[in-house]
């Protein structure tokens, strides 16, 4: 089974981190198996200053969409807590359902907790994903993340 593990950066008072394919076959939370030699299926996480910013990269599907859900939450939930944080989808190849939960589970978070989540860049097959479910109206869109 494969499940992400973090690790970490710091530099400058920017912190960032790379969450990453790892080997845990205990964990019941995460099934299948992905590969991550090319760095093509991974999830990075850069704050600066009162922004996060949360990219995923390659596919988003069930078993990846619980690495994102967690991503997402610890993001919004860091300390100091962020004003804004931006789900930056532009390295997204492809979401079902499961990613679209991801982020609808974030923003409840992020509004009641008074904090703003965007998502920056997503590409054509996202963007129709949100009006299939009538959810494009819920999300702030920009055309790119703050940095």
């Amino acid at each position: 089974m494969a499940t992400p593990a973090a690790a970490g950066v710091a530099r400058a008072g920017i912190r960032c981190r790379v969450l990453r394919w790892a080997d845990r076959r205990e964990d019941p939370r995460v099934q299948g198996h992905h590969e991550d030699e090319d760095g093509s299926e991974r999830i990075e996480v850069d704050a600066r200053g009162s922004v996060t910013v949360v990219r995923p990269y390659g596919e988003m599907d069930l078993v990846r969409a619980t690495a994102f859900r967690q991503a997402l939450h610890d993001a919004l939930t860091a300390e100091p807590r962020p004003a804004r944080v931006v789900a930056d989808l532009r390295h997204l190849s492809f979401c079902d359902s499961s990613g679209l939960n991801a982020l609808l589970t974030a923003r409840t978070l992020a509004a009641r907790a008074g904090q703003d989540l965007r998502l920056a860049g997503p590409r054509r097959q996202f963007l129709r994903l949100l009006e299939m479910t009538n959810a494009s109206a819920l999300f702030t869109i920009d055309p790119a993340p703050p940095f």
